[in-house]
């Protein structure tokens, strides 16, 4: 038996759905398809140094992350965005400081969901069809 992820917690993904697991299983794939793209925006912007749009994408990530299981993710996002509000904060360094481990976090659970769940959805609509 494979050593489950902790990038995702699968209990809080089917709490977040109300107790739905075919909608879990919906959103936790699309927020995974959506997180290359994420990943690539925060590295193009911080590139570009625009701080303000940093804040936006993460705000828009951050409230992305209440909708599935990534308590780790959340934490570290939610973090990224508090310092992106403070014009002080506004350095490539320090924005860095904090991407790095959320670029870390999102690839982990790339990596999670493909080892664990990717065939999640597949089972649904094959039990649906029964």
């Amino acid at each position: 038996m494979s050593k489950k992820p902790n990038s995702i917690d699968w209990q809080a993904c089917i709490q977040l759905a109300n107790n739905n697991e075919a909608i879990a299983g919906e959103l936790l794939m699309m927020f995974v398809n959506d997180l290359p793209s994420v990943v690539e925006n925060f590295s193009t912007t911080l590139k570009n140094k625009n701080f303000e749009s940093l804040e936006a994408q993460a705000h828009k990530l951050h409230g992305a992350t209440c909708y599935v299981g990534v308590p780790d993710l959340k934490r570290l996002v939610a973090s990224f965005e508090k310092a992106m509000k403070d014009p002080m904060q506004h350095h490539v360094d320090i924005a860095q400081s904090h991407l790095t481990p959320i670029i870390q976090e999102c690839n982990q659970i790339i990596e999670d969901y493909q080892s664990h769940f990717s065939n999640l959805n597949q089972d649904t609509k094959d039990a649906n069809e029964c």
